[in-house]
């Protein structure tokens, strides 16, 4: 089966066999649970549970009246309609949810860790829509530890960042991988200045945002969050002490 699909049907939150079992009913058109089983190299016994949990989910209906149980699938966009829906109704409580949430934590230092590419895009959509026409500092690392799927992540990021109208400024090292993002960085709204390599050489970055630090380990595919204005507040001041004496060129 296709990686790629099996991964953004898991984005919109189905698990693997769900995934599988959903992509090989789109192939038979229709079956019964043997059948899907055998294609999507499942148990016959967790085929039928499987589909059953894809009925609720808006993405297989059962044949009315059929002499044995026969399923068939959603077309995919009628599914993205049910998702769609189901986030819709998520989104709504968003704002009491976040206001719950922070009412409890406000006095909490909390630290969140991601890990895998999925985990990395998690960590950069965070707070996200809170940063608008904000600013956020940083030390960026060299690209040469930087896969191309991450670095679409990234770009991405910066991408969004800039159309909310979220400028930066960075101190990063004087890098031969860094010159195709110099070229960018009007467009991201970046201010830089860059620091000779054997000086600050670094392939991990730390972002210091108003609430929180970001510090991500891209050759692991790591991010950790740690969220406490304080220590924010602490991390900015560091930042402008080295600002300050870093080249301006």
């Amino acid at each position: 089966m296709d990686t790629e699909y099996l991964q953004k049907l898991q984005g919109v939150g189905l698990n693997d066999k769900q995934a599988r079992a959903y992509l090989a009913l789109l192939e038979l058109g229709r079956g019964s649970a043997a059948s899907v089983a055998a294609k999507a190299n499942l148990k016959a016994p967790t085929a039928y549970v499987i589909l059953k949990e894809l009925i609720e989910q808006g993405f297989v209906h059962r044949v009315p009246k059929a002499k044995k149980h026969l399923f068939v699938p959603e077309l995919p966009d009628l599914a993205l309609a049910s998702v769609e829906e189901r986030v819709g109704g998520f989104r709504s409580i968003v704002p009491s949810l976040s206001a719950l949430a922070k009412k409890s934590q406000s006095e909490k230092t909390r630290t969140l860790f991601f890990e895998g590419l999925a985990g990395m895009k998690k960590a950069y959509a965070y707070r996200q829509d809170e940063l608008r026409g904000g600013e956020y500092l940083a030390y960026f690392a060299t690209a040469e530890n930087i896969s191309r799927e991450v670095e679409t992540v990234l770009l991405g990021w910066s991408a969004a960042m800039a159309k909310a109208g979220v400028a930066s400024r960075a101190i990063v090292p004087n890098h031969a991988s860094l010159s195709v993002w110099r070229k960018r960085d009007k467009e991201f709204l970046r201010t830089v200045r860059v620091v000779e390599k054997n000086l600050y050489s670094s392939k991990n970055s730390i972002e210091i945002f108003p609430n929180f630090v970001r510090i991500s380990l891209y050759g692991q595919l790591h991010c950790t969050i740690i969220e406490d204005a304080e220590f924010a507040a602490a991390q900015r001041q560091i930042f402008e002490m080295a600002w300050a004496t870093a080249d301006k060129g």
